[in-house]
């Protein structure tokens, strides 16, 4: 992240602006133009503290189930923006949240699938999306501005039960993944996907940025020629930095530097 703090002089005032430039990446499509992102997790909490059970979330992936159904059937959808439920009844909302609705469709969802996180506690679903509909403009131009970070949210049918004073969410039923403006669940977006592409473009001043802010989820931390790149960049960079900046870049670098000698990338998420 960039901050860049100017002061300007006018006639009879000053004016003082901070511009902040994230970096984000972008994702490169397969050959048919489905792009895979990160669109939700189970085993975690999401922002407002509600627990996402991983307890049997595997059963509704199964090819026997609802869910295998519609892709193969590949009818699929996602909206641009959740369902509101606005006036209507209870009733009336649970049969909308079921409709993927043509008017607002922004992709279409050729596949879902399950993975492991790095330290295995928790699932994460990646789908295959193609921006399509009338809002497919939307979501290809979210998909493609490398300063966009593109959010998804699943939109299911749960029951929610109270454990031990926390609020535990247990899905029995996936519709789809919409595209929001900010996910629930953190990692259900375009910057945590594997891989984020386009490192070739960025400048040794925006790969900086990342390292100074922690903002790394831009980077594919699992693969090492990335990983090499960043290094070979950033000791490129360093002699251009005050000596305060320099000094935690090389507790950094040194990191990075071990995380490849050894092959474990895991390394770097703990230093």
């Amino acid at each position: 992240m960039s901050m860049n703090n100017k002061m300007k002089a006018g006639q009879n005032d000053l004016v003082f602006e901070r511009t902040i430039t994230p970096v984000i990446g972008t994702i490169k499509p397969d050959a048919d133009g489905y792009y895979d992102i990160n669109a939700g997790a189970y085993g975690v909490f999401n922002a407002s503290g509600v627990y996402y059970a991983q307890d049997n979330i595997e059963k509704l992936f199964e090819n026997t189930g609802l869910l295998q159904s519609r892709f193969d059937k590949g009818i699929v959808y996602s909206e641009l923006g959740h369902p509101q439920k606005g006036s209507m009844s209870e009733a009336e909302y649970e049969q909308r949240m079921r409709i993927m609705d043509e008017k607002n469709w922004c992709g279409h969802i050729r596949k879902a699938k399950l993975l492991d996180s790095v330290d295995g506690k928790y699932k994460i679903t990646n789908i295959s999306v193609r921006p399509h509909g009338p809002h497919a403009k939307t979501l290809e131009d979210s998909l493609t501005n490398k300063f966009d970070n593109c959010y998804f949210s699943v939109r299911s049918c749960s029951n929610r039960v109270r454990v031990n004073g926390m609020t535990v969410k247990y899905v029995y039923e996936i519709i789809n993944w919409d595209k929001v403006t900010q996910g629930g669940i953190p990692i259900s977006n375009k910057a945590d996907s594997n891989p984020v592409t386009d490192l070739e473009h960025m400048t040794g001043d925006s790969i900086y940025d990342l390292i100074k802010t922690q903002e790394m989820s831009s980077i594919n931390l699992n693969d090492t020629t990335e990983v090499r790149y960043i290094l070979n960049n950033m000791n490129e960079y360093k002699g251009s930095i005050d000596a305060e900046s320099a000094l935690m870049m090389d507790t950094y670098l040194d990191v990075l530097t071990k995380a490849v000698r050894q092959e474990n990338v895991e390394a770097i998420f703990n230093w």
